[in-house]
């Protein structure tokens, strides 16, 4: 164990660190971490030390390492010997056993028994560490730096010697922001560029399929290529260093190089319980004024920083909660993909047929899932079978209550069939298990607005924007209810903005025109009527808008022309039947007015 060669005002606690964090961010003061192979152990990574150990049992007969047969010692010593007299690895091989046999491995023997391991073909070692790294996953520390790196406080680069995608694995599961990984070093201008907002990954070793450096050689120097960019970000960035024990000595001479300067701090994370770092650790510590931070491993160090920063989001049930709603989310974009899917291939029908089959199966022994159940529900919502649908989607959720899709599509088949408080229930739960979904606010507000709650509609349509600024719908469905407010300039903004999101969006054209109607500027209602009935010839809203501008012009027999198109397209079409009543009565035809007024309200009382 190394001995104590630093002041002990040099050494402050976690709960120091994070005061420094927070006072610093409220400065605008911005951090980076610089993490090595400790940061990854949590994860189930084996460290350098264990690799060591691993390779040395495995070279000396003692244990297997993979399905590989044991060493034989005799042989190891013999090919160490000729490559240490050829100056391919740097220490005794005697050296080396000796401290294995007392269990004393030091970091410094890494390279060599890396050399040793994989001799003669050193790909064969690539793809082992490729197996050790690929099966990880971000531990609970990982969660914390990801949301670290994306909160806005603009502490969001990361500088590794390794090779695993932990980082970038977190930030996919728990956040939306994608990195921009630096993983080489003719990239490295990337990492010094500080109105980058995106999180970013620099590994300087490279990445684990960019030919990884990891032989003495490859390690020894920094390139002039990270060495400039480093350079550049530590008058930028304060660093934190987590896991790492500077075993290489190209971030390592480099961060001890008198002419590299860091603006600020260093602060050096280290584990009491195993020792101080080791004297060039400290030594650098002293020099470049910085500070080393007693912390109790990885994971523990990044949860005291959570709890302080994020209170409750970081818990277990809120974590689970982020992770099946992002998983939800992917399986039900997927389906809804897949079920949209229209392919005349052979091959997409067989698999779809083989879909058909194994669900009938599964039928026949009772085993349906809460997602057979899901599909059955969207499939008869599409034929319009909304009680069917809703059959479907309950029992869907007797098996699994927190598939938020479910409630939606069940929501949307009550508010199909005109229940609109149901449909509220249904989009409340969908909220509840996944709050960032855009288009169940959308969902929502449509039923407000059939409730003629037009407030909480127009509540809804804001947050579907905000969680997703181009949801033409709900910029057009916001666009109505403020027409139902009498609020026509808004109504007509959103129109507008929908209608720029998505320029072939019919029904868009025709609530503009409904609106223009209503302001009696006849001549927009019908550029938008003709608009929209070019896109979607079916449109029956589009007719009657422009019957109604034909009416307001008194050219009635256009009018009844359009009103008589959209009846047909909409037999139940209870506006179309008032505005073609109003025509019949200009035109003195009271008997036939009449009769459409009684349509109207035939069905009205529906």
């Amino acid at each position: 164990m190394s001995v104590q060669l630093i002041p002990d005002w040099r050494i402050i606690s976690t709960e120091m660190m994070i005061k420094v964090i927070q006072e610093s961010n409220e400065n605008n003061e911005r951090f980076c971490f610089i993490l090595g192979s400790g940061a990854s152990i949590e994860s189930g990574i084996a460290s350098g030390i264990e690799l060591e150990k691993r390779w040395m049992d495995y070279l000396m007969g003692e244990s297997k390492d993979e399905k590989n047969p044991l060493g034989d010692p005799q042989i190891v010593r013999d090919y160490a010997k000729k490559l240490k007299d050829d100056g391919v690895i740097q220490y005794d091989f005697s050296q080396i056993e000796n401290d294995w046999k007392d269990n004393k491995l030091s970091s410094e023997y890494y390279f060599d028994l890396y050399t040793l391991r994989f001799y003669p073909d050193y790909n064969n070692g690539y793809r082992y560490l490729e197996k050790q790294m690929e099966s990880a996953e971000p531990s609970l520390g990982y969660r914390i730096l990801a949301k670290l790196l994306t909160d806005g406080k603009k502490n969001n680069l990361v500088i590794t010697t390794n090779f695993d995608s932990l980082t970038e694995d977190a930030l996919f599961l728990y956040t939306d922001k994608k990195p921009l990984v630096v993983n080489h070093e003719l990239l490295a201008d990337y990492i010094s560029v500080p109105s980058i907002d995106r999180p970013i990954v620099a590994k300087i070793h490279r990445g684990l399929f960019f030919n990884p450096l990891n032989s003495r050689d490859d390690t020894n120097k920094l390139s002039k290529e990270w060495r400039e960019a480093l350079s550049s970000v530590f008058q930028i960035f304060t660093p934190i260093v987590i896991g790492y024990g500077g075993g290489d000595h190209s971030l390592m001479d480099f961060l001890r190089d008198e002419n590299v300067k860091i603006r600020n701090k260093i602060y050096w994370c280290y584990i009491p319980k195993y020792g101080f770092p080791n004297e060039t650790i400290q030594n650098l510590i002293n020099d470049k004024d910085g500070f080393l931070v007693e912390v109790d491993g990885f994971d523990s160090f990044m949860a005291d920083i959570g709890s302080k920063f994020y209170s409750t989001e970081i818990t277990p049930p809120e974590t689970t909660n982020i992770l099946q709603q992002r998983c939800n989310l992917r399986i039900d974009q997927y389906n809804k993909r897949w079920s949209e899917l229209h392919s005349d291939s052979q091959q997409v029908k067989e698999l779809k047929n083989l879909e058909v089959a194994l669900e009938m199966k599964r039928e026949e022994s009772e085993t349906l899932s809460y997602f057979d159940y899901f599909r059955r529900g969207i499939a008869c919502a599409k034929n319009k079978q909304f009680q069917k649908a809703i059959d479907c989607f309950n029992k869907s959720i007797e098996i699994n209550g927190d598939f938020a899709p479910t409630y939606n599509s069940r929501g949307n088949s009550y508010a199909d069939l005109k229940q609109y408080d149901k449909a509220v229930e249904d989009y409340n739960k969908a909220i509840e298990l996944n709050p960032n979904d855009s288009m169940v606010y959308c969902n929502r507000g449509n039923s407000y607005s059939n409730l003629k709650q037009y407030d909480n509609a127009i509540e809804d349509y804001n947050k579907a924007i905000e969680l997703n600024p181009n949801n033409s719908d709900a910029y057009c469905n916001r666009g109505t209810s403020y027409a139902n407010l009498n609020q026509y300039d808004k109504s007509i903004e959103n129109f507008n903005k929908a209608i720029e999101i998505d320029s072939d969006f019919s029904i868009a054209y025709s609530d503009r025109s409904e609106v223009y109607v209503v302001l009696k500027q006849y001549d927009k209602a019908m550029e938008d009527s003709n608009k929209a009935i070019e896109l979607d010839s079916n449109n029956s809203e589009a007719y009657k808008n422009r019957g109604d501008a034909y009416a307001g012009l008194e050219q009635c027999d256009n009018a009844l022309e359009d009103y008589n198109k959209a009846i047909e397209l909409n037999p139940e079409f209870k506006e179309a039947y008032i505005g073609r009543a109003k025509v019949y009565r200009l035109l003195d035809k009271p008997d036939l007015a009449e009769l459409d007024e009684a349509k109207a309200k035939e069905d009205e009382d529906k």
